[in-house]
């Protein structure tokens, strides 16, 4: 039975010791991706399609039911389990338009399902899209 006891201690190390395989240096690379995909808005109605978007993506990618949405702010109830709970914040920019900021977390110590680096990506991705359908056209010279 000590055996039994003892292999699963070590498949469970095993298991954990693979949540801290990323470098600082390859965290930095990802935090640096996301930011760079970070969704900025520059006109009205580009903004207020984006901002759509992304309440669409939390009702239909968050694990969790929505709380509290706001014109600039949408969050999820909190998470006890591997399910994603999310926080979508509308920041204005000094340049003028908006930023599109998520995060997303869950209670589970081992991780979430989908992951937060996947979820955000999907966020980004998402938004931006909704972005590009609402972009200024440039003008003709």
């Amino acid at each position: 039975m000590r055996d039994t006891g003892i292999a699963i201690t070590i498949i469970l190390a095993t298991a954990l010791s693979a949540c801290s395989t990323m470098t600082p240096e390859q965290r930095a690379a990802v935090q640096n991706d996301l930011n760079a995909n970070t969704p900025v808005c520059t006109e009205q109605r580009q903004c207020e399609g984006m901002w759509s978007a992304a309440r669409n993506w939390v009702t239909s990618s968050c694990g969790m039911k929505i709380q509290t949405m706001t014109d600039t702010f949408i969050e999820t109830y909190n998470s006890t389990d591997t399910s994603t709970a999310c926080r979508v914040t509308k920041d204005p920019r000094a340049a003028g338009g908006y930023a599109f900021n998520v995060a997303v977390s869950c209670g589970n110590m081992f991780g979430c399902v989908p992951d937060s680096v996947s979820q955000i990506r999907s966020f980004e991705a998402t938004v931006n899209a909704a972005g590009e359908a609402f972009k200024p056209k440039a003008a003709n010279n």
